[in-house]
Parts: C-alpha cells; structure tokens; sequence
C-alpha cells in the first residue's frame, strides 16, 4: 500500500512540475518582445506588477512562487532569469549586497538579482546588464548564483 501512495505523490510531483513548466514557458512566449531590451523591461514589468515582495519569503519551488506570487529578491530574479533564458536570451543570477546609508550608518543587505547579456547592433563586442528595480542604485556584486 505504501508503494502506491508514494507512486501516486510521484505522479502528483510530475504533474506539478509539467503545469509549472508549460506556465512559465507561456508566460515566456506572452512577454516576448522585438529586441533584448524589449524583452527584458517586458519581463521585469510583468514580474513588478504580478508579483508581491516580502523579505524572507524564498520559495524553494518555482511554482510555490507562483501560485501564491509572494517572494522575496531570490524568487524575483530566479523567476526572471528563467523567463530571459526561455527567450533565448544569456542571464545569469548574482548575489551581493545593496548598499544605503540609513541614519548616518552604510548598511549592507544580502540581495540576489539577474544580469542579461546584450549585444548591441553598434559594436561587436557584448555586455552584461543589470536591470533591477529602480530602487536598487547601489549594488555591489559579489558573485554569481544566489546566496
């Protein structure tokens, strides 16, 4: 008995996981833009508007983001960089710190976010762009992949 009940919470698990799978590559296809730039502030606005932020919220699974649409700076960039790389576009997840003065004080609070390749029609040469809120001005990168 207990071998069907874990075989059918594996086939649950598969279910899950495909339906999460196809979103996302919908949501991907939906927010396709002409250009990498497009695509890309397509994306972030989208994810913005869709989505609720709130410290220390970290989702271990992408569709428990999702559903709920409540997650922290791991989730937002996780859940772009997805979006970006299912466009055929190179991003990568960075971590670091966002760096303000609060009270007189520097503080520095762990944060992850998402860079994007681009290469732009003018120059043979490619850069990685950070695009990340607006309140974000003073980032300091510390490596790639999420804390």
């Amino acid at each position: 008995m207990k071998k069907v009940i874990y075989f059918l919470m594996f086939l649950l698990c598969i279910n899950i996981t495909l339906a999460c799978t196809n979103r996302i590559n919908y949501l991907a296809e939906q927010l396709k833009g002409n250009s990498t730039l497009e695509t890309a502030k397509n994306i972030d606005l989208w994810v913005e508007e869709h989505n609720y932020y709130e410290y220390g919220k970290y989702k271990n699974r992408m569709c428990d983001y999702l559903n709920t649409g409540i997650g922290d700076c791991t989730d937002v960039a996780r859940l772009k960089n997805m979006l970006l790389q299912k466009n055929n576009i190179s991003s990568r997840l960075v971590h670091g710190y966002n760096v303000y003065l609060k009270d007189g004080n520097t503080i520095q609070d762990k944060h992850d976010w998402y860079e994007f390749e681009y290469h732009p029609y003018w120059s043979n040469k490619s850069f990685w762009v950070t695009y990340e809120y607006s309140y974000y001005k003073h980032l300091k990168k510390i490596g790639h992949g999420i804390w």
